[in-house]
């Protein structure tokens, strides 16, 4: 996955816990979803509250021009943990692998 520094969209996330993909059919299942994309972080809330949402079998991180400029070039990660309606967390066994592509322009649009 690339994301280039100074774009806005929805990134997807595809999430597994114990082998089982999160789907529409799973996602009543979910309580929180946290994700970490190098030094900050939003979630899924169950009760809609989080900055994250969930369609066509992903999680969207919301990444906004201001945010994705202030990531680091080069290769990074993303840590997803998630808590399930029985109070369990479980976190990813290995981060997702990202690479930051630099932007030549520093402007937001």
């Amino acid at each position: 996955m690339i994301i280039k520094q100074g774009d806005a969209y929805g990134l997807p996330i595809h999430v597994a816990v114990n082998e089982r993909d999160i789907t529409e059919e799973t996602l009543y299942l979910v309580d929180t979803v946290e994700v970490y994309l190098e030094n900050g972080f939003k979630e899924y809330k169950k009760d809609g509250s989080g900055e994250i949402s969930f369609a066509d079998g992903a999680f969207w991180y919301p990444l906004a021009q201001e945010e994705s400029m202030k990531l680091t070039e080069g290769p990074g990660t993303i840590d997803v943990r998630v808590k399930d309606i029985s109070g369990e967390v479980h976190g990813l066994p290995h981060p997702l692998r990202v690479t930051i592509a630099d932007a030549r322009s520093r402007r937001v649009l």
